[in-house]
């Protein structure tokens, strides 16, 4: 068998590419390999097919597929890292910012749901953009604590939109009831024509209820609050409104009837040349009626009537100066023929206006029996009489009966004036009050204000409305002339206001008067000023049967009248009969403290009365009325005490212009200067002698 191993002469395939030794055969190995690579390489340089790119995507792509498992983990690691990266420069979001952002676009679903985005448009818009605010931090500002802020804010806004609306809810009820009332209220006003015959009152409610209603349509909870105090006010306003023009279109009816009356008589007086022969009382005639239309248009129809009469008393006052008797009274008769037609047309008017407050009153009020014929004996007490008949009851047994300083001791109420002002006062006392009753040795003073034509000319009105005052009793001016003292009343006071008399007084005061309440609020005031401070407005006064002080524009801290009748004096004070009344100060001495007394006649044989101690009060003050959401009348008003001299002085001289005349002090003359010179004893007899000159000169005669 022949050997497996060759030969050794024979040659390999390459045996011409081996070497003898180690570096030739690697040299010829690399040829040879380059040699195959030009080879392989030629075929597809030379077809000329492929562009540079499709090379060169061809090549990354062979490397692609040439790269190993191990680089394409790593690559696909890069790409994870590089969107992390860009995941991590995104605004990163907190559970608590989503559940503000979620919370407050839920708050806001629901409030446009319930319709409150028209109702509150502002609030809810103001809301709306806090989230628009907390969005645009998040995206743009990347400020995650300002778009939480701003989340938060929003749903603050919004919860108080809803709770505004459950709230106005709530008071929509009670709002709906104040109008119900004050649409009654309206009505009544209405009714009795207020619009006309109280312009003023009627103007205010009327903006008041305008208001309210403009509010009520809003239905927010500030605007339910707001229109239910203005529909509160605007009741009051109306029921005030209905109670002036009761009696204002009364006045009113009236005035126009003695304004016809008015014209006839001037008319007469022009006829005959008053206006020339008899100027100046043609004068005052048209003065006065001046003053009546300027009232008249006002709507001040009470003291337009009174101005009216005079105005016509004047023109006759003239037609009389240029006629003889008998001529005048020809004119005279004349005229009232003329007259009877008015007349009649004003009765016809009286008559309506009587069955529209009888109506608005309405059916159930008690009926009144009609006054005693004369001489029939009073009747009981207790016994309903007709509102104004008669005067009050005053039995033996009272305490009513009218005082003044009649034996007080003097020593205790000093008040000290020099010569020249006693006089002064004694005699200009008058220029304060034509009423005025002065006793110099005493100080006393009484002030007799029956007549209310008189008083009217003194009052002291303050702000008080001309339409809230009346000083004659209507009815009493169809007669045309002057008025009986029996029928006199002395004020009339309504809605509200506050007057002073213009007389000061000291030490002691008394007011009495009977007075009549013909209409009345719950929460009604009414009372006497019996000390006013005109430099602090400072007051003591009373509410009916309390007594209180007011500093200033303070409420007054009430003493309350102990047990009954009770402090609302509209469950107890009378409006069937007149009342007498006294309210007065007595203070123990000068510089001190004293007592204020409330009484009131309720109509047997004790009176209700009320009575504080005061340690230390005013000692001078001026005395008046204050009332409020009542309608009064006072008869026989009376005013005692101690005149504040001093006080009194000084507005006398302030009103006549008159100064005191101070006499001129002479300057003490100088002594002469002593001589140096001259001995220890010889200035003092030379002032001796001087001296002895001196009093023989006083009696050389």
């Amino acid at each position: 068998m022949g050997s497996i191993r060759p030969n050794a002469g024979s040659l390999s395939p390459l045996s011409f590419a081996q070497a003898n030794n180690r570096g030739s055969s690697s040299f010829f190995s690399l040829m040879m390999l380059v040699v195959l690579a030009l080879l392989v390489g030629l075929p597809l340089a030379g077809c000329g097919a492929g562009s540079e790119e499709e090379k060169v995507s061809s090549r990354s792509s062979s490397r692609k597929k040439k790269k190993s498992p191990r680089k394409a983990v790593k690559e696909e690691e890069e790409e994870e890292e590089e969107e992390e990266e860009e995941e991590e420069k995104k605004p990163k979001v907190s559970t608590t910012i989503l559940q503000a952002q979620t919370e407050a676009l839920a708050l806001k679903k629901e409030c446009e749901e319930k319709g409150l985005d028209s109702k509150y448009k502002d609030d809810f818009t103001r809301a709306s953009k806090r989230i628009d605010t907390g969005k645009r931090y998040l995206l743009k500002s990347n400020d995650g604590n300002k778009a939480k802020y701003s989340y938060k804010r929003a749903i603050s806004e919004f919860k108080d939109i809803l709770a505004g609306a459950e709230e106005a809810t709530q008071k929509s009820a009670e709002v709906l009831k104040a109008k119900r009332l004050t649409d009654s209220a309206k009505q009544k006003a209405d009714k009795v024509e207020a619009e006309i015959n109280a312009p003023e009152e009627y103007e205010e409610a009327l903006e008041a209820y305008t208001a309210a209603l403009a509010e009520l349509e809003e239905a927010s909870s500030s605007s339910f609050k707001s229109a239910e105090n203005n529909f509160v006010a605007a009741r009051a306003g109306f029921e005030d409104a209905a109670i002036i023009a009761k009696d204002n279109k009364r006045y009113r009816i009236l005035a126009e009837n003695l304004k016809t009356k008015m014209d006839g008589y001037k008319a007469r007086a022009l006829k005959n040349g008053a206006d020339i022969k008899a100027l100046s009382r043609w004068q005052q005639a048209e003065s006065l009626e001046l003053e009546a239309d300027a009232a008249f248009q006002s709507g001040a129809f009470q003291e337009a009537s009174g101005q009216y009469s005079q105005a016509s008393q004047t023109y006759t006052d003239a037609l009389k100066a240029v006629l003889d008797d008998a001529a005048f009274a020809a004119e005279l008769a004349k005229l009232k023929e003329e007259q009877k037609a008015a007349d009649v047309e004003f009765n016809r008017r009286r008559k309506e206006e009587l069955e529209i407050a009888s109506r608005v009153a309405g059916a159930g009020r008690q009926k009144l029996p009609p006054p005693p014929p004369p001489g029939t004996a009073p009747p009981p007490p207790g016994t309903p009489q007709p509102p104004g008949i008669g005067s009050p009851g005053v039995t033996g047994a009272t305490t009513l009966l009218p005082t003044c300083v009649a034996g007080a001791d003097l020593t205790l109420f000093p008040q000290e004036l020099d010569e020249e002002d006693e006089a002064f006062l004694i005699e200009n006392i008058h220029e304060l009050s034509k009423r005025a009753n002065y006793d110099p040795e005493t100080g006393g003073i009484i002030l007799d204000y029956s007549n209310g034509q008189q008083l009217q000319k003194e009052v002291i009105r303050g702000k008080t409305p001309k339409a809230h005052l009346g000083f004659v009793d209507p009815q009493m001016l169809l007669g045309g002339g002057d008025i009986p003292d029996e029928a006199q009343i002395s004020i009339d006071g309504n809605t509200s206001g506050m007057v002073f008399f213009p007389v000061p007084f000291r030490y002691k005061v008394r007011m009495s008067w009977a007075f009549n309440i013909l209409t009345m609020s719950g929460d009604g005031d009414w009372g006497a000023i019996v000390s006013y401070n005109t430099k602090t407005n400072a007051r003591w006064r009373t509410n009916f049967l309390d007594i209180g002080f007011i500093k200033g524009s303070s409420p007054p801290k009430w003493q309350k009248m102990p047990g009954k009748p009770g402090s609302n004096a509209n469950n107890w004070h009378t409006k069937l009969r007149p009342v007498s009344w006294i309210v007065e100060i007595d203070m123990d001495q000068a510089g001190g403290g004293g007592e204020i007394r409330a009484t009131y006649d309720s109509g047997g044989t004790e009176e209700a009365v009320n009575r504080i101690k005061v340690k230390k009060m005013t000692e001078t003050g001026l005395v008046g009325f204050q009332w409020k959401k009542v309608k009064f009348r006072i008869r026989n008003l009376v005013i005692c005490g101690f005149l504040d001299k001093k006080e009194a002085v000084r507005l006398l001289r302030k009103k006549l212009g008159v100064k005191k005349d101070s006499p001129k002090k002479k300057k003490p003359e100088k002594e002469p200067e002593p001589d140096p010179t001259a001995p220890a004893d010889e200035g003092d007899d030379k002032k001796k002698v001087k001296k002895k000159k001196i009093e023989d000169d006083d009696f050389d005669f």
